[in-house]
């Protein structure tokens, strides 16, 4: 079921989770806390001169 309703977002869409992963899973997908990534960063993602094809940025904190 789960996997039905992630199928429906579409293929393009992209997820930036801070921290580095050389291989497997992202540090904050193990329980890790980073905080490099900040909501300016949404909003720099957001401008048409730094990343021309966003449409559009969702920002979210646990």
């Amino acid at each position: 079921m789960i996997v039905d309703q992630v199928k429906t977002l579409g293929t393009d869409l992209i997820a930036i989770l801070p921290g580095k992963s050389e291989d497997g899973p992202p540090a904050s997908a193990m329980g890790i806390v980073i905080t490099t990534l900040k909501y300016d960063d949404a909003l720099a993602l957001k401008e048409t001169k730094n990343v021309p094809n966003v449409k559009a940025v969702a920002a979210y904190s646990k």
